[in-house]
């Protein structure tokens, strides 16, 4: 039967617990201040989350009302029809704890529903003057919404997972809880008698019901709880479900482990509950677009982590409670379409997730109109996502993990490993080497398959680079700012390698090297360089200011494209990055730190022969301005004199130079950000990929797509990777 195959099914966001995003309606209608109701600092005040709506809500003669016609209308009847019609099984259904108690305050007992589970008062909010807190300003109870929702799926044959999305004082300081109170946030509000209670109600209140197959005891609680903190909690929540009537036989208790490894968790866990406890697995959030880790990707990356999530899946009794078809800003679309990039994610993600004992949940049912990576009906109708039977067939699995590539005899030497870490500051000037370095340098066969390099990966003298920063963006010039902005490769985000110093301007270029000597000539015409701290583009010819030497970790001395180097100023000796640490100017490039960890990390990618090019010097002599030795001045240490300095190489300008100058085209700076792929030939109009209408071939996927994945799979150096059929639930961990 359906109750008892693992949960496929989508999330109900935006219903009891609001969000701007599939709430996005009701927080737009109320998003300008009511004239002469709210006070200044309520309404120049954000909406970012459910409690800032009901501020504003409150103070509004109608607002109310609306949140009441919301909850009523948002979710139907109807929509359980088109989930079971889709081909999904379940349901996942966040919930506020107001939703089944009521608005509490902190320190206060709250007002629960009855044993029986008849539904509590209509809440009236009233704020209390003197010292005692004042009640949250969520709206409740609420629980015949849930009645209603238990009810259809009882009545289609939908599972329910029940989910205490927003736990009383907030599990955590975001505003997926239902309050974003960051900074300033402490995982001691979080009232964990209160939570216990709102799980007892629930739990005795559908306990009976053969549509509800699980309940999760709360949602992405902060990685702050301190770990064992959280598993006595976990512990609790179990004992207090059963106690209330939802038995092992019947019902799983969901543990959310977010911002954790999975593994120790599990052990901590253990440790705890002396594996007292039948029929409970641990929930993950697998989102592939927040934070800088995942902003760094590129889509062959994403592939790759898919696969070994896979592999962790297969370890431990685990439900994915949240995913999307959201990638990060370094995944931008190239050989394929933005669509074909969505379909093949989705496609990936399926096969890998039903290796989950437990199943998975799309994030979300429905979202803003346009945004299809977070809405499944959206996904659907574009064909990004398979529906109806489809879902319960085999799915296209991605090409196993291959052997990478190594560059040749540069790698003959392995890399030693580090004693400090990656992140110290301590006085070595150096960078250190270690093996995740190195096999950064190493190629992915599957990168090619997405976004084809030039003919030749050595990067040279000479050569037009992009440098993507840690998290995702690539480097841009705009006027003499120089920053890292964007996610898409064009003509502003194009750099020209040239020699600092040039004693041979008839020899053969060579390739970049660890502790060569560059200056980076951008679109403008200007060099990069140091003014104090920061990095501008405000050189005409280059000085000392404008030198950098480049510096790899446990890469081979050659550099290659997509190859990690340091760019290290030759006069601070400070290494550059973006400016991560001040919100106020992120994105701007300095040269602030002595640190060679994975914030100073640039990645070098060359595009093709046929991209825009910054403008080279028209004449020998204007080249020879550009790459001359720069007069000593008095200022300059003697420790900086080219002499006096052994890792200052003297680097050979190309004979061919002169010859490709005469041939470029002068490059002009673009009027407003280019989004064009890189490798179109200006000369001739670029190929525009249409997304398809609807899906060509019987595995999912677009036919180029399809295409390109056949011929990786083709190579003899990946191997399918066979993915199971989902397996039946686990009684016990």
């Amino acid at each position: 039967s359906e109750q008892s195959l693992a949960w496929r099914g989508v999330s109900l966001g935006g219903w009891l617990l609001l969000e701007p995003g599939p709430s996005w309606q009701l927080f737009q209608r109320f998003s300008e201040p009511t004239n002469g109701v709210d006070s200044q600092e309520l309404s120049s005040k954000p909406l970012r989350c459910e409690w800032d709506l009901m501020l504003r809500l409150r103070k509004h003669p109608d607002g109310l009302n609306a949140l009441a016609h919301h909850r009523q209308t948002f979710i139907t009847r109807d929509d359980f029809v088109r989930i079971r019609a889709a081909g999904l099984n379940a349901v996942r259904i966040p919930f506020g704890y107001w939703i089944v108690m009521g608005s509490t305050r902190a320190g206060q007992r709250s007002r629960t529903a009855k044993s029986s589970g008849r539904t509590a008062k209509t809440s009236k909010l009233r704020w209390p003057s003197g010292r005692r807190a004042e009640r949250d300003p969520y709206e409740g109870p609420a629980l015949q919404h849930l009645d209603n929702a238990v009810a259809w799926a009882e009545e289609l044959g939908l599972q329910v997972l029940l989910d205490l999305h927003g736990a009383p004082g907030g599990e955590s300081g975001e505003a997926p809880c239902g309050r974003r109170q960051r900074p300033g946030w402490s995982w001691r509000q979080w009232r964990f008698e209160e939570s216990l209670r709102a799980l007892r109600i629930v739990a005795r209140r559908y306990r009976s019901s053969a549509a509800v197959t699980g309940i999760a005891v709360c949602n992405e609680p902060s990685h702050e709880v301190p770990t064992r903190v959280l598993c006595r909690f976990y512990d609790r929540a179990v004992r207090a479900i059963r106690k209330a009537g939802l038995r092992a036989s019947t019902t799983t208790v969901v543990l959310p482990v977010f911002q954790r490894d999975l593994a120790p968790f599990v052990s901590a866990w253990e440790a705890v509950s002396k594996r007292a406890h039948q029929n409970v697995c641990f929930e993950v959030h697998w989102y592939h677009c927040f934070e800088n880790a995942w902003n760094g990707r590129t889509f062959a990356q994403h592939l790759r982590a898919v696969q070994e999530h896979a592999e962790e899946l297969r370890q431990f009794p685990v439900v994915v409670g949240e995913w999307s078809l959201a990638l990060g800003c370094g995944s931008c679309p190239t050989r394929v379409s933005k669509d074909e990039m969505m379909t093949l994610f989705a496609n990936a993600q399926l096969a890998a997730y039903r290796e989950a004992s437990h199943g998975w949940f799309f994030w979300s049912w429905s979202d803003h109109p346009g945004s299809a990576e977070w809405d499944w009906q959206q996904a659907i109708q574009k064909g990004l996502v398979p529906s109806r039977q489809s879902l319960r067939g085999e799915l296209p699995s991605l090409p196993a993990l291959p052997p990478l590539l190594n560059f040749g005899p540069d790698t003959a030497s392995p890399p030693r490993a580090t004693v400090a870490g990656r992140r110290s500051r301590g006085a070595a000037r150096s960078p250190p080497r270690d093996a995740a370095a190195a096999a950064k340098a190493r190629i992915d066969p599957l990168e090619a398959v997405f976004d084809e390099p030039a003919s030749d990966t050595r990067v040279r003298i000479g050569d037009t680079v992009y440098l993507r920063a840690f998290h995702g963006r690539y480097v841009d010039v705009e006027g003499d700012q120089v920053r890292a902005r964007y996610g898409d490769r064009g003509q502003w985000q194009q750099f020209l390698l040239c020699p600092y110093l040039a004693s041979s301007a008839d020899s053969e270029a060579r390739a970049l090297r660890d502790g060569d000597v560059v200056t980076l000539l951008a679109h403008t015409g200007k060099f990069l360089g140091m003014t104090g701290k920061q990095v501008t583009a405000d050189w005409s010819a280059a000085t000392p200011s404008c030198a950098f030497l480049v510096r790899t970790a446990g890469t081979p001395c050659e550099v290659r494209h997509r190859s990690v180097i340091f760019l290290q100023s030759q006069l601070t000796t400070k290494v550059l990055a973006p400016n991560e640490g001040n919100p106020a100017d992120r994105e701007a490039m300095m040269g602030n730190w002595r640190s060679f960890g994975e914030w100073q990390e640039l990645l070098v990618e060359k595009p093709k022969c046929t991209a825009v090019h910054p403008p080279r010097p028209r004449r020998r002599s204007s080249l020879a301005k550009a790459v001359a030795s720069p007069a000593m001045s008095p200022a300059m240490s003697p420790a900086m004199s080219p002499a006096a300095s052994p890792c200052v190489p003297t680097l050979q300008l190309p004979s061919s130079w002169s010859e490709r100058a005469k041939k470029a085209p002068e490059a002009t700076p673009l009027k407003k950000r280019r989004n064009s792929f890189d490798g179109e030939d200006l000369d001739r109009p670029a190929p525009v990929a249409t997304p398809n209408r609807k899906r060509k071939s019987v595995d999912g996927l677009g036919a180029t797509a399809g295409a390109l994945l056949e011929a990786a799979a083709a190579s003899p150096a990946l191997v399918n990777l066979a993915v199971t059929p989902g397996r039946k639930r686990q009684a016990s961990i």
